[in-house]
């Protein structure tokens, strides 16, 4: 039915974004905002997403109600939480990157604008080459949330 997609549809979202916050909240108590926190996080994004990528069973992605033993249905959960968990400290290295190194190189927050926008459209550019975007297309999925 399509009313129970929706409201699954949706708690999946909640749930995401909860987690989302979650994860950034924990990183920026423990760790702090600042440049080292922005790099380590970034590199422990990219290292979770890569390992969720590269395990072949975690591939998979299988959807609870096709998971037909215990451990797949294990696996699709802790599979589920490192490519949230992942992105989120990926997006969450970026921005504080951003947000500590922009202020140095610019004077304006206009100039941060610009400089954003033309990063993001340098890497939707690059990504999207022919010899990148049969590599990374599931990723940039994954990447922008989806």
């Amino acid at each position: 039915p399509r009313v129970m997609h929706l409201i699954a549809q949706s708690s999946m979202v909640a749930s995401a974004a909860w987690m989302w916050r979650a994860t950034w909240y924990c990183w920026d108590f423990k760790f702090g905002i600042g440049l080292g926190s922005a790099l380590g996080s970034l590199a422990l994004g990219i290292f979770m997403i890569v390992t969720s990528r590269s395990s072949r069973s975690l591939r998979k992605l299988l959807p609870v109600k096709d998971a037909k033993t215990s451990k797949e249905w294990i696996l699709r959960i802790i599979n589920c939480w490192i490519v949230i968990v992942g992105v989120c400290l990926f997006w969450r290295g970026c921005w504080s990157f951003t947000d500590n190194v922009l202020p140095v190189l610019v004077s304006s927050k206009t100039a941060e604008l610009i400089v954003c926008f033309c990063l993001g459209a340098f890497c939707v550019a690059f990504l999207n080459l022919p010899y990148m975007n049969q590599y990374s297309l599931h990723d940039q999925i994954a990447l922008m949330g989806g």
